[in-house]
């Protein structure tokens, strides 16, 4: 039986009092469905740990089961509940850097939590407002086509970044970036005042919380830096996220044209535009793959998933088809296979 140190001891413990309250809170109140984001990402970082853990030991499990569940509670409180927000985010740190000095590699995994967890919470989250019937509208062609400007540039800068330094470096940075972000907003969101929070609002869309379309491409970036392993298409993941998925929303603004059969919200040239941008951006980083990327992105990103923001499932689908393509290519053998046994007929 593997014995733990104190100090992870008293971290589950501090852990399991944070849940219980979460828990009390929310079946107090009779809101028992605001506890699926704790089961869905206890769930998922377990198939995590099962198929990518390097080690399987029980203070490992732990951390990385823990920083999914915490990670899952936060876009409850996030503005809402500042104070709360903040303690859960600082336990959560805390316990990675602990965590860090007897396992160097956990940091990765931690990531891969915050990207689990906080897609679980957003997910409820978004469910939430939608029954509420809280407005996921656009703003005016002007607000929406600033923001995907800003959108652009910040993927120009994080672009560069990965390109320039190197994918750990990059990664590491990204991170504590994101993390500081989400920090930030929280505080800046609950005060709802000032300059900066003016400028950022002034270009969130009508009857969103402040900072939650910077948090959805936050997690997104997450995902794919978390799950995907090769650089190049990591700068692929970027491509779409920002350049493609900005691209799509511009020219459907201002070329207009006929609307998808399927989703009445989008138009077949901001769907031409986002396959465009990865097919021809991405071609001299990943060659003819940036086609079938392409497309199957820009499908995903035509979609309406209702609780699934765009930026997380065009992030899913990417890992999908990384793993099936590249690192395990079950679909180009199945292809070869099948060309092979046509050729063989004939």
């Amino acid at each position: 039986m593997e014995e733990m140190p104190a100090i992870t001891i008293a971290l589950f413990a501090l852990n399991a009092l944070i849940v219980t309250f979460f828990v009390y809170g929310k079946v107090h109140r009779r809101k028992a469905f605001a506890l699926l984001p704790v089961v869905a990402s206890l769930a998922v970082s377990a198939l995590v740990v099962v198929f990518f853990g390097e080690t399987l030991s029980y203070a490992y499990v732990f951390y990385v089961l823990s920083f999914a569940v915490l990670f899952s509670l936060l876009p409850t409180y996030y503005v809402q509940k500042p104070r709360h927000f903040t303690l859960v985010l600082a336990v959560a740190i805390i316990e990675m850097l602990y965590a860090i000095t007897v396992y160097p590699t956990i940091l990765m995994p931690f990531i891969q939590m915050f990207a689990i967890g906080t897609t679980a919470g957003m997910s409820y989250r978004l469910r939430r407002a939608a029954i509420l019937k809280e407005s996921r509208k656009r703003s005016g062609k002007k607000i929406e086509v600033n923001r995907d400007f800003m959108q652009i540039g910040l993927g120009m800068v994080i672009f560069a970044i990965f390109a320039l330094i190197g994918q750990s470096t990059a990664t590491y940075l990204l991170i504590g970036l994101i993390l500081l972000g989400y920090m930030y907003n929280n505080i800046l969101g609950s005060i709802g005042d000032g300059k900066v929070y003016r400028i950022f609002s002034s270009l969130e869309r009508l009857n969103i919380t402040y900072g939650l379309g910077a948090l959805y491409l936050a997690i997104g970036m997450s995902l794919i830096i978390g799950f995907i392993s090769s650089i190049h298409f990591i700068l692929i993941g970027i491509i779409a996220l920002f350049f493609a998925d900005s691209a799509a929303t511009i020219v459907g603004l201002c070329a207009k044209g006929p609307r998808l059969f399927y989703n009445k919200g989008k138009t077949w040239s901001g769907v031409m535009a986002f396959f465009l941008t990865v097919a021809v951006i991405g071609y001299p980083v990943i060659g003819e793959f940036s086609l079938l990327f392409a497309f199957g992105l820009a499908l995903v990103e035509s979609i309406d998933f209702k609780h699934l923001d765009d930026n997380i499932t065009i992030a899913l689908i990417m890992i999908l088809m990384y793993y099936l393509v590249v690192a395990h290519p079950a679909i180009p053998i199945v292809i070869s296979h099948l060309v092979a046994q046509t050729i063989h007929v004939h």
